[in-house]
């Protein structure tokens, strides 16, 4: 990355506006781990335990409301259905949302609350949580990219998050921290804490101009 203009560290409030709408807002909140604790364990036990369900390869479509879209696919998906839960190995989750964009999470396990039929033919699987652990990315049609080793995706609320160190990065531009929480049809980001922010002068200058029209409480705490 040429003509490193300024990094940034451990900023309390920091507004990113990245291509035409998305909010990536820096804070310090506090997101519980006790769930992704537990997701942990209940897949180690998982594994041992023999599914109901078998489906190799999975696809599953579905159109939420007429206003998006949500197709998850895997190279084998096995659910256990006294349990409500499935595992799925190389998987990849689309979210199509706000007229077209969108965002590819994807990874080499995961696991998925969901209460399966056979053919998945009576189940919302657009509401299932999932949570995957190991290598994750996430991919966005808006032209951004982030990295971490654990991620929930929240199906009911379309919200991702994880704890984990993360590293966030676009054209010109590279943010790393540790925890994201990201409100995908909302399209607004945050970043837990040890934050660092690396831009070219282009990109900060983009960022300062799209920032404009934040409103006057919100510029006074923001800090580039």
């Amino acid at each position: 990355m040429k003509r490193l203009l300024r990094s940034a560290k451990n900023k309390t409030l920091l507004y990113i506006i990245l291509g035409s709408s998305l909010f990536l807002l820096i804070a310090i909140f506090n997101y519980p781990t006790e769930n992704l604790r537990k997701l942990d364990k209940k897949e180690a036990k998982m594994v041992k335990d023999k599914a109901t369900i078998s489906i190799e390869p999975l696809h599953f479509s579905q159109e939420i409301e007429k206003k998006s879209k949500y197709i998850l696919s895997a190279d084998s998906a096995k659910f256990f259905q006294e349990k409500g839960k499935g595992v799925l190995k190389n998987f990849s989750l689309t979210y199509i949302y706000n007229g077209g964009k969108k965002l590819i999470l994807s990874g080499a396990k995961a696991v998925v609350n969901i209460n399966a039929d056979k053919d998945l033919s009576n189940v919302d699987m657009s509401i299932a949580n999932i949570y995957s652990r190991g290598k994750i990315t996430a991919v966005s049609s808006e032209g951004y990219t982030f990295e971490t080793e654990k991620l929930l995706w929240d199906g009911s609320k379309r919200v991702i998050s994880t704890t984990e160190p993360i590293i966030l990065y676009g054209n010109n531009f590279k943010v790393t921290g540790e925890g994201l929480k990201a409100d995908i049809d909302n399209e607004r980001m945050e970043i837990v804490s040890k934050v660092s922010v690396t831009a070219t002068q282009e990109a900060l200058k983009n960022i300062k101009s799209k920032s404009s029209n934040l409103n006057k409480s919100s510029s006074k705490k923001s800090k580039i």
